[in-house]
């Protein structure tokens, strides 16, 4: 969900288009998520809006959302806890309609108001 540089957005969609695997790290906000700098249900109120009607966290639903959209990609979702592991391997129940991922395609993240705005 958060996004990346544009020169590493092409190369995902290289690697798809030639049938390479593309190993993505922190695709769930890695460290800046466990320190409190990113947090993916207040960036992405739609999305854990989303998860929660279709009753799955939201790190379930994005790591689904990876999978469907980018087949090759291969994600490294730290986890802590077993709890975690369980939660995002949860990922593999999730099914999506196509106006669900058109949803999902054009979530970003919410921008937080500065102080005293």
């Amino acid at each position: 969900m958060y996004a990346r540089p544009d020169s590493q957005k092409n190369v995902v969609a290289y690697c798809q288009e030639k049938g390479i695997a593309f190993m993505a790290s922190k695709c769930l906000g890695g460290l800046d998520a466990r320190d409190g700098r990113r947090d993916l249900r207040a960036d992405f109120p739609d999305l854990a809006a989303m998860a929660d009607a279709k009753g799955f966290s939201a790190h379930a639903l994005c790591v689904a959302y990876y999978r469907h959209r980018y087949p090759h990609m291969l994600l490294i979702p730290g986890t802590r806890t077993v709890a975690h592991a369980e939660d995002v391997a949860a990922a593999r129940d999730v099914r999506f309609t196509e106006a669900e991922l058109a949803a999902v395609d054009g979530m970003r993240k919410k921008r937080k108001k500065a102080p005293g705005a």
